[in-house]
């Protein structure tokens, strides 16, 4: 369903867009928190109600825990 959403042409900018900022902006406060990376990840998953965001946040989360950097991470999910 999200996926389909993310496909119309000026909606699915306007929901790409907001989810990214989200992300963005969680993560950040989270660390600047004096969260870890984990930490922060665990959290964010329970915020982002878009299954695309949150199956890629799951893909990035993997990516850090098994030595990749955040953002390698990040440029190689899709």
């Amino acid at each position: 369903k999200d996926l389909l959403f993310m496909k119309l042409p000026l909606i699915g900018s306007i929901i790409y867009n907001y989810n990214c900022f989200l992300i963005a902006s969680f993560l950040g406060a989270l660390i600047s928190a004096g969260l870890t990376i984990s930490q922060a990840f665990a959290i964010l998953m329970q915020s982002i109600n878009n299954a695309v965001f949150f199956r890629a946040i799951l893909q990035i989360d993997e990516s850090v825990r098994s030595g990749e950097t955040l953002a390698d991470s990040f440029k190689n999910t899709r």
